[in-house]
């Protein structure tokens, strides 16, 4: 069906006679060169029957994928109409009949504050890339960023009772922004959550993952957040979350890298996927597989990817792979995967551990 799904907002609003191009093959000097783009404007007075016009038309659209920042986009509008539009329409959701919503933007003051203006009921998947921290922007605004996300996230559970899949990615603001506030408002309807950030944004506080523990609905969990070095003494219980089928785990690095993967306990979790695991030995890897074992009582698949390449040479093993995860032989697959080139006898035992497991 034609509008149904877009790329831009651009072939809607292009239906409107006031809509004028003030600038074309603008060059814009950026880090990986030059991009030339056209910005196009929207007058403050507008007629009734085109306001009327865009609304008819926007009622069309299901499907919104905003997937370049604003630097990167070879069409876009200027900030001044991107506030007139959200003005206009107050509460009411732009695209009343929206389901899916992916925006990645570094407009903090404009697009991501309007993002707002997009949360229609029949939303059910939302992805946000908050580039808070481009390359030529001053660390210092990040409290700037985070007022704007506080204001942002109380309003998904009131305006999106029905969202099935949310993602949030943090770029280089500090996750604690996000999972804190999210953990106390989000919909009893979210299945699917993914939250991620780069290796500039900082760990996750000891009271954030805490806080984790509070997505007692969700079934699909994508982790890719750095934790704290929480010292022994200090560690917290396992977060129960007893709905989740399957959890992805993918902590960005740091000292606490390998603690992200015995955060999560659930007796209903079918697959369980590790990215990045820092090989320290062959005994620590034996506890953490005896602890999955434990804490995922009805685990189906087990899939491990073991980095070792910056944190010390791959022995010869004393013991064979069967052995290091005997616990998880009796499932219906086991799949490992290595950083670099593993010796003779490590591909020697894969292969024993395959055998055992099938």
């Amino acid at each position: 069906m034609l509008w149904c799904q877009l790329h831009s907002l651009l072939p809607v609003l292009r239906l409107l006679p006031s809509l004028t191009m003030v600038a074309a093959q603008v060059t814009m000097e950026r880090r990986y060169g030059a991009i030339p783009r056209d910005i196009y404007h929207l007058p403050k007075r507008m007629a009734l029957d085109e306001w009327d016009r865009l609304t008819g038309y926007a009622a069309y659209v299901r499907k919104l994928y905003v997937v370049q920042p604003p630097h990167l986009r070879p069409k876009d509008i200027t900030a001044e109409s991107w506030t007139l539009i959200v003005q206009a329409f107050g509460n009411r959701p732009l695209l009343p009949n929206l389901r899916t919503l992916e925006w990645n933007t570094d407009q903090r003051d404009t697009e991501f504050a309007g993002l707002t203006a997009f949360l229609a009921p029949t939303l059910e998947n939302l992805t946000v890339f908050c580039n808070a921290h481009s390359p030529w922007e001053s660390t210092l605004l990040e409290p700037a960023w985070r007022s704007r996300v506080d204001q942002f996230i109380p309003e998904i559970p009131r305006r999106v009772p029905r969202l099935v899949n949310f993602s949030f990615h943090c770029g280089a603001l500090h996750p604690d922004c996000v999972v804190g506030p999210l953990s106390l408002n989000h919909p009893h309807s979210l299945r699917a959550l993914t939250l991620a950030a780069d290796y500039r944004a900082g760990p996750l506080s000891h009271f954030s993952i805490t806080a984790m523990a509070r997505f007692t609905t969700v079934e699909y969990l994508n982790f890719r957040l750095a934790v704290a070095d929480i010292p022994l003494a200090d560690l917290l219980p396992k977060l129960e979350l007893d709905k989740l089928d399957h959890l992805f785990l993918s902590p960005t690095g740091g000292p606490g890298a390998n603690l992200a993967y015995g955060l999560f306990a659930s007796v209903n979790l079918r697959i369980l996927d590790l990215n990045n695991v820092q090989y320290t030995g062959a005994a620590a890897l034996r506890r953490m597989v005896t602890a999955h074992a434990r804490s995922f009582p009805r685990l189906g698949v087990y899939k491990c990817w073991l980095s070792y390449q910056h944190v010390q040479s791959l022995p010869e093993p004393h013991a064979s792979l069967s052995e290091l995860f005997r616990p998880l032989l009796g499932l219906r697959a086991v799949d490992l995967s290595f950083e670099a080139p593993v010796p003779t006898l490590w591909r020697t035992c894969l292969y024993v551990c395959y055998v055992l497991c099938t």
